[in-house]
């Protein structure tokens, strides 16, 4: 599949179906989205096979999710904006989304069986060098992939200036309803309008930084080298024995590991481990756990609330070279209680400031130092495999890696495993596929997952 030839058919910008008001022409960012760079999107994949049932031809597919796309982006109007050079709003000026339109003649079965992370990147607009000179400053981009076979891959790709995790799957959630309302007996139930409340809040904040370059990014680790991203796959009975392994220490309490847990601790002491071979001293390791604050803040909000409502919370596990994994679990709970306890709730209005400066001074001493930075975000839970617009739901989601050091969790697509997107130090990641404890729960780019993805023909 490395021989896969992608190859951009044409480009395009999708404009709201109607015009945004003038009154809504200018969307204030909050305090936690100034804390992002420009020039850092996010990327959600979501591939599709063509069912036997399906009646509608692959130019018929793209001209359903472009109608679609400019009525959904009636209610998600800065989508169809641009970033204003200030750093603290969006001019929703209605120049639209930035569509690529690309075709391979290649199978989606061959990709899905044994899927590529260097081949990945051909379908995320959002790492083409070209493709972002071309949309410089929009707020989102796309990509529509069709296959030989039928398939097609749509690449979701905002500004994370705008867009966390929740704030995608809120879009493309609304997006998929839209397209498929003739099927929806009480479509405006199914629909719920997204809620840009982010800088009522929290609003921007002078005496704090707003990040000019992905480099200078305050929210997660920050790694010099070139990293090497591979795919492992944790079934819901490796999952099972992770969760009483650490279930059996009495320290970790009556609350059970969840399945996030369980793999983020054999992962983080596997990582913590194979990096220690690479170095004569010993460091202090940290990772950066990213936590959605929605249900955390006073009052909760709603999931529909569009924004960067999350946090990347630093939590120190030592030097980890003889960790437990219970231990992984309990030193990470014990922090993020502290923290939604503590701080989570008062993310809000002047207070929040104060907050937010003193958990940046936090993170700064804590980089200043020195050591092994780690970043784990994980997006189980998230309703991506429900996604249908209207040709079955998906047959695969992924969201790429995007750091160094960096891990991201999903759903397996039977909803009981976790499948694990992890980007190291080559040789750290040639060391810790050689890793026996790892591989007794991790199976590495499974040759079998053709059973699992299989492209109905």
């Amino acid at each position: 599949m490395k021989q896969m030839k992608v190859e951009t058919v044409s480009t395009t910008r999708i404009r709201p179906a109607s015009p945004t008001p003038f009154h809504l022409r200018i969307l204030h960012l909050s305090l936690l989205d100034q804390l992002l760079p420009p020039s850092l999107y996010g990327a959600i994949l979501l591939f599709y096979t063509s069912p036997p049932s399906s009646m509608k031809t692959v130019d018929e597919k793209l001209g359903v999710l472009f109608k679609s796309l400019a009525e959904t982006l009636v209610l998600f109007y800065p989508l169809a904006g641009k970033l204003r050079p200030d750093g603290v709003s969006i001019d929703c000026d209605d120049e639209g989304a930035f569509v690529v339109v690309s075709h391979t003649d290649s199978r989606l079965e061959g990709l899905l069986s044994r899927p590529d992370p260097t081949l990945l990147e051909r379908f995320v607009p959002a790492r083409d060098q070209e493709t972002m000179k071309s949309a410089k400053d929009t707020v989102l981009l796309l990509q529509f992939t069709t296959f030989g076979c039928g398939g097609i891959a749509i690449s979701i790709c905002p500004s994370h200036k705008l867009m966390d995790a929740s704030s995608i799957c809120t879009f493309v959630r609304t997006w998929s309803t839209i397209t498929t309302r003739d099927s929806h007996e009480h479509f405006s139930q199914l629909v719920k309008l997204p809620k840009f409340i982010g800088s009522s809040l929290l609003p921007p904040n002078k005496t704090l930084p707003t990040m000019k370059s992905s480099s200078a990014s305050l929210s997660g680790p920050i790694s010099g080298f070139a990293g090497v991203t591979r795919r492992f796959i944790f079934t819901a009975s490796k999952v099972a024995e992770l969760k009483d392994r650490c279930s059996i220490f009495p320290e970790i309490g009556e609350k059970r590991p969840t399945r996030v847990e369980a793999v983020q601790a054999l992962i983080l002491k596997c990582t913590i481990r194979a990096a220690s071979t690479q170095s004569k001293s010993r460091h202090t390791s940290v990772v950066f756990q990213s936590v959605n604050l929605r249900k955390r803040m006073d009052p909760p909000l709603p999931d529909n609330a569009v924004g960067n409502l999350s946090w990347t919370q630093p939590v120190s596990l030592g030097d980890g070279l003889n960790i437990e994994l219970c231990e992984v679990v309990i030193k990470i709970r014990k922090v993020l209680d502290d923290f939604y306890d503590g701080r989570a709730a008062r993310f809000v209005g002047e207070e929040g400031a104060a907050v937010i400066a003193e958990c940046l001074r936090e993170k700064h001493e804590m980089l200043s130092v020195g050591g092994n930075f780690y970043g784990v975000t994980s997006l189980c839970r998230f309703p991506f495999y429900e996604m249908d617009f209207g040709w079955g739901k998906p047959a695969w989601f992924v969201g790429p890696s995007v750091f160094n050091n960096f891990f991201v969790l999903t759903d397996t697509k039977s909803g009981d495993g976790v499948e694990a997107w992890m980007t190291l130090d080559a040789k750290e990641m040639d060391i810790l596929t050689r890793d026996a404890e790892f591989l007794a729960y991790a199976t590495a780019d499974p040759v079998d997952g053709l059973n699992l993805y299989r492209c109905r023909l």
